[in-house]
């Protein structure tokens, strides 16, 4: 199985609430055999490979765009993937977006 995992919230600063249990989720997941766990994330590259050693996370593919990451994030919540990678997205069973 594969799970395509929307991952903005892995980087955020504090791990609290929504952000904590997608860490979680992606720990116990990436430990699951069988199951293909792709990370992808709106945020750039550079702070996805710091947060991404800091906090032991895996690193998520950065998606770029030439839109504003702010209203690439809106977009995203509300009419789905615009101008998403089909790398990310084809031959995933589910796409899981925590927010």
């Amino acid at each position: 199985m594969r799970i395509a995992f929307f991952a903005d919230l892995l980087y955020y600063r504090i791990a609290a609430g929504s952000t904590r249990y997608a860490g979680e989720l992606v720990r116990h997941l990436g430990g699951v055999p069988g199951l293909e766990l792709r990370l992808f994330s709106l945020y750039g590259p550079e702070l996805i490979e710091h947060a991404a050693r800091e906090r032991g996370y895996p690193s998520a593919r950065s998606l770029r765009s030439p839109i504003p990451r702010r209203l690439q994030v809106l977009l995203w919540h509300t009419v789905g993937a615009p101008g998403l990678s089909q790398e990310v997205l084809d031959g995933a069973d589910v796409v899981h977006t925590p927010v």
